[in-house]
């Protein structure tokens, strides 16, 4: 595979480090473990163990990567040199009451957190926000909106972000998730839906109290969501707290789902050697670069 064939006209050194960071998480042989046998659902056939860099592996690494490539552009946003912390392997536990009486805890692992010294300002107007009382949320009765959630005792309810009050970088910017699973769109949307708005609530809880239900302000947090070729990027404001109701302002979301950066074509064999990469699409790291670059300054040339 010749990887020029198939990367189109860019800034030469932004062409050279995606090669680099493209070989290091796909193609590097130092990575090669037996990965399990695989088995596509389309026609139930099964195939004999192979060898190959651990399809979660390849997520974290080109995650990683792309991370190290925007906090590049610090020669452009200066400002993000100082705005800008991250937190690796990060943490979130968080709960709240739905409709005002079941507790619901969202707790799990990120791959990384941006943090902000500044909340990202919000996607939509007050108008927009306004205008979202109208709306009617759809009806489950008789079931329950916690029907598939697993019951257990919580002991000491906490409200964990991983940082004590007074960080000087309290804000979550962007959650960076990885998955390997064959999830659908739907289901890779509602994930990074409940930690948006989980590290929201624990951020609300923060900065305006464990019982606050109108906010003063709505908070923005944003979520990348990739298995190292497909890319799913999620906007979310919280406008409220106030679960007892289904009346009154709501809570917003936008969805940018399955965005290929090329298309990985497995051989039909145990041959992971053999797989295929095709039809780069540059945008779509322009859109993790749009995300993470989001409220920054640019640097005063003048």
């Amino acid at each position: 595979m010749t990887f020029n064939s198939w990367i189109p006209k860019q800034r030469r050194s932004i062409r050279i480090i995606m090669r680099i960071m493209f070989t290091s998480s796909h193609m590097s042989q130092d990575l090669w473990k037996e990965s399990p046998r695989r088995c596509y659902f389309q026609n139930q056939s099964h195939f004999k163990a192979e060898f190959g860099i651990p399809a979660l592996q390849v997520a974290t690494i080109t995650a990683k990567n792309l991370l190290r490539l925007c906090e590049s552009f610090g020669a452009w946003h200066p400002d993000l040199l100082l705005s800008r912390r991250q937190a690796i392997d990060s943490f979130l536990s968080t709960f709240y009451y739905a409709q005002g009486q079941r507790h619901v805890m969202i707790r799990g692992k990120q791959l990384a957190t941006v943090y902000s010294n500044r909340p990202i300002k919000p996607f939509a107007s007050q108008d927009v926000v306004d205008e979202s009382a109208v709306y009617s949320l759809p009806e489950m009765y008789p079931l329950i909106p916690t029907i598939d959630l697993v019951k257990q005792h919580v002991w000491r309810p906490e409200n964990i972000t991983g940082f004590k009050a007074g960080f000087s970088h309290p804000h979550p910017h962007t959650v960076i998730m990885c998955y390997e699973n064959w999830w659908n769109v739907s289901q890779h949307n509602a994930k990074s839906l409940m930690f948006c708005f989980g590290h929201a609530l624990a951020s609300a809880k923060q900065r305006f109290g464990s019982d606050v239900k109108t906010l003063p302000e709505p908070i923005s947090v944003q979520c990348i969501l990739t298995n190292g070729f497909k890319f799913h990027f999620t906007c979310f404001q919280l406008n409220t707290l106030d679960f007892s109701t289904n009346n009154g302002v709501k809570n917003l979301v936008w969805f940018d789902s399955d965005n290929a950066l090329f298309n990985k074509i497995l051989p039909n064999r145990a041959m992971l050697r053999n797989t295929k990469y095709e039809d780069y699409d540059p945008d779509v790291f322009k859109k993790f670069l749009a995300l993470y670059l989001n409220g920054a300054q640019l640097a005063n040339n003048s």
